[in-house]
């Protein structure tokens, strides 16, 4: 129950019933068992995540990618559990 909530206000999952609201706010949800192709580099994440995402901000995303120090062209697989995050 705790996860498919949490997954659903993240807009990862759709409620089958009822109705889930919320203050504006944004949330992010890091699942920890999320895979990517082996082949997969941050720079291919933030692309997907852009075309995924409606609300997307290219601007915020460099933003973040310089505060973390995220190398753009190392494969995700390779990161540590906090850079994925």
């Amino acid at each position: 129950g705790k996860t498919t909530l949490l997954r659903i206000l993240a807009g990862q999952e759709f409620p089958s019933a009822g109705t889930v609201t919320g203050t504006g706010g944004g949330v992010c949800l890091v699942r920890e068992d999320q895979t990517y192709p082996d082949t997969y580099r941050v720079a291919h994440a933030l692309r997907a995540a852009a075309l995924l995402q409606p609300h997307w901000s290219a601007e915020v995303a460099r933003e973040l990618v310089t505060a973390f120090g995220l190398p753009l062209d190392r494969r995700v697989a390779k990161l540590s559990r906090g850079m994925r995050s």
